[in-house]
């Protein structure tokens, strides 16, 4: 049986929101969670169950709003405030987010890191759809490090194969995980 979201198509884009700026969840990507490697690429992975409360409590104060305000407006007009499609939970974001790095030591020139930082975005963001449908299906939050571990650059094609392993592995780890911790 198919799970009702795995329809949803993925923008391939990688908005700021995908991106992760929170230190703590930085921290605790190099102290615990899930990591998978395969030379010259590894992924550390912290898996956060999705808290939608904040949503509900939001929609039922925009619904009180919208009916204190309907006893005083005309039967016909529109509601003032109508929940976004973020607020009722059918376009969840910020389910996946992901930080890239390149070690300083491997690679002194800024460019080469930079070089290399760009390509690691560019094969993430054409090809995240699995990771996404992954995270939608068990209700995580998934934070990623994507750290370039290897001495020299390779070129797009080979990153796509890298990527692609890796990222298979990561989500077969994920379900892993995830069926040990339900009881």
């Amino acid at each position: 049986m198919q799970h009702p979201e795995s329809t949803y198509r993925v923008r391939q884009n990688l908005p700021k929101t995908e991106r992760i700026c929170s230190e703590k969840i930085i921290a605790r990507l190099f102290q615990s969670g899930v990591f998978v490697s395969k030379y010259p690429l590894r992924v550390n992975a912290v898996l956060d169950p999705m808290e939608d409360l904040s949503v509900f409590n939001t929609i039922e104060v925009l619904e009180r709003v919208n009916s204190a305000v309907e006893s005083v407006m005309d039967k016909d007009s529109p509601p003032l405030i109508a929940p976004s499609d973020s607020l009722t939970g059918q376009n969840k974001k910020g389910e996946v987010q992901v930080m890239f790095s390149v070690g300083k030591r491997r690679f002194p020139r800024a460019v080469d890191r930079n070089a290399i930082k760009r390509q690691l975005r560019e094969v993430y963001r054409k090809d995240k759809e699995q990771l996404w449908q992954c995270a939608r299906f068990h209700g995580l939050r998934i934070s990623l490090a994507m750290i370039y571990t290897g001495n020299e650059t390779l070129g797009y094609e080979q990153m796509e194969i890298l990527w692609a392993d890796v990222k298979t592995r990561l989500i077969k780890k994920i379900h892993a995980t995830v069926k040990e911790s339900d009881p």
